[in-house]
């Protein structure tokens, strides 16, 4: 509503808002976080990227790893984990996020 333009609230919207509010974010900090390791390792450590099989281990399969673990996580809670969904739009991200609700009785 800022600009006066309102983005109609479904369900969708909310599981969207959430996955970039959430998955997004934090695999941009994750990958931030590799980066400042990987600086370090490539000023006093450089010995250990100089060979393919070193870059393979010390930047490639990491920066993968950071850049994509949150991503993955977090489609699966918001996407994929079986709990009932409550939503509010009054309230930040449509209620908060859906994986510290309980399982739905038909799980126990």
């Amino acid at each position: 509503m800022q600009r006066g333009v309102y983005i109609p609230f479904t369900p969708a919207v909310c599981l969207v808002h959430q996955f970039v509010n959430y998955g997004i974010w934090y695999a941009a900090i994750f990958s931030m976080i590799w980066l400042s390791l990987e600086r370090h390792i490539l000023i006093f450590h450089s010995s250990l990227t100089r060979t393919a099989r070193g870059r393979c281990l010390f930047h490639y399969i990491p920066l993968a790893i950071f850049a994509l673990y949150a991503p993955v996580f977090y489609f699966y809670i918001t996407f994929i984990y079986p709990c009932e969904r409550m939503y509010d739009a009054y309230t930040l991200v449509c209620g908060g996020p859906y994986y510290t609700c309980s399982f739905p009785q038909s799980l126990h």
